[in-house]
């Protein structure tokens, strides 16, 4: 089977969206698919792009069995909303053209959002006469909406017309959560299959990743108790009530010591909050690639996974909490819904209110005074996450599902 994947991000680039196309295509040439990747040239979460990766040419490279080519993006650091859309839109362009030098296809899959990434891809379906599935990772326009990024009547009108109409023109459609199939099923009704796919993780990663003494001897913390926050820190993580219960625990235990790794548009308000109110106790580190990811999380005492409190987001399970369970410490989740239902069948670690820093220091002392309890509970996650939540299941998943597409095994109705 020959299977174009369309993913605006991609390796080298860092993070959920890029890892999660990465399994997918790496899965599918491991099953002796042909497999080629449309991807932008890097440049996420940043706006700048990469060094060796300039000009406007497409470029070719070859990794694991998946060919990829890199095409042209508009990128700019100015993460305003309508900046981010002029970027979405050149890669619609510029990835259109790509595709159009990618080969044939029997399957072309994409990964959504952003969501004119989906155009690309029914484009290039239709002109090879192949099945499209869209897999979709965030709920786009709703996210956007509900953060306050798409506020014209308009663009929201327009925005949810393109949804409901790429949906509808799919073969068929994955999504991360339930809650997300429950919603795609909303637009599509009965016509169009609607498979949970769920983002993962890479259990064996974080055991190989043992560095944790000689990073805390790095960081001079030694003898700090480390909260951590790894990803992107963008707006939908709301982690000011992270710099809020460090300025709680600044004044009541100065054992406690928080790091923010990654970039991202809310970083800047950060690190400034963090200066007025004069904490000591915040570290703001920068993005790391997986293996080093991998290390920081090990090397903590507990992770941080958030999201900002509403009714949309409680739709979304974090791909961080994923890789979160995998690791070593007790996971600390600011999220309700369907990422609590996950926390609370691992064992993995405490939830807390949502937005709240004053709940979230109460969690991290009540952890700090029982380190037997902290350490069941990242043994519990990290046994969990081995037998339920490996990339590798869920990149198998999606597998069989195109496989069966291409087969006519599936047909939509």
């Amino acid at each position: 089977m020959k299977v174009l994947l369309v993913s605006q991000y991609y390796p080298p680039e860092t993070g959920g969206p890029p890892n999660r196309a990465l399994s997918l295509a790496r899965g599918l040439a491991l099953r002796g698919h042909e497999v080629t990747v449309v991807a932008e040239k890097p440049s996420h979460p940043e706006g700048v792009i990469y060094p060796g990766y300039g000009g406007l040419g497409i470029q070719v490279s070859k990794d694991d069995g998946v060919r990829v080519l890199h095409t042209w993006v508009w990128a700019s650091p100015d993460k305003r909303p309508h900046v981010r859309i002029l970027n979405h839109l050149s890669f619609m362009i510029s990835g259109l053209v790509a595709s159009s030098r990618a080969g044939s296809a029997d399957v072309v899959l994409v990964t959504s959002p952003p969501l004119f990434a989906a155009v690309t891809g029914l484009v290039a379906a239709r002109t090879r006469k192949a099945a499209l599935v869209l897999d979709i990772r965030d709920l786009w326009p709703e996210l956007a909406i509900s953060l306050g990024q798409l506020n014209s009547k308009p663009l929201r009108a327009a925005a949810r017309w393109l949804e409901r109409g790429l949906y509808r023109s799919a073969d068929a459609v994955t999504a991360v959560t339930e809650r997300f199939c429950a919603e795609i099923r909303g637009h599509t009704g009965a016509t169009t299959p609607v498979v949970l796919v769920r983002n993962g993780t890479v259990p064996e990663q974080f055991a190989a990743a043992d560095q944790r003494e000689q990073l805390r001897a790095e960081q001079g913390c030694q003898d700090r108790f480390v909260v951590a926050y790894v990803g992107n820190i963008g707006l939908a993580q709301g982690l000011d009530h992270l710099i809020d219960a460090a300025e709680v625990l600044a004044g009541s235990n100065a054992s406690v010591e928080f790091w923010l790794v990654g970039t991202g548009p809310a970083r800047p308000g950060l690190e400034q909050s963090a200066v007025e109110r004069g904490l000591t106790n915040v570290r703001f580190l920068d993005r790391a690639d997986q293996q080093r990811a991998a290390q920081l999380m090990n090397a903590a005492d507990a992770l941080v996974v958030s999201l900002l409190p509403g009714p949309t987001l409680e739709k979304f399970v974090p791909s961080k909490l994923y890789d979160g369970l995998a690791s070593r410490p007790p996971v600390l989740l600011g999220v309700a819904g369907e990422a609590a239902e996950i926390l609370h069948a691992s064992g993995g670690g405490l939830p807390y209110e949502q937005g709240n820093g004053a709940a979230l220091a109460a969690v991290i002392s009540e952890l700090q005074g029982d380190p037997q309890r902290a350490q069941e509970m990242g043994s519990a996650g990290a046994d969990y996450a081995r037998a339920n939540l490996a990339r590798a299941v869920q990149a198998e998943r999606m597998a069989e599902l195109l496989e069966a597409l291409a087969e006519g095994r599936i047909r939509p109705e």
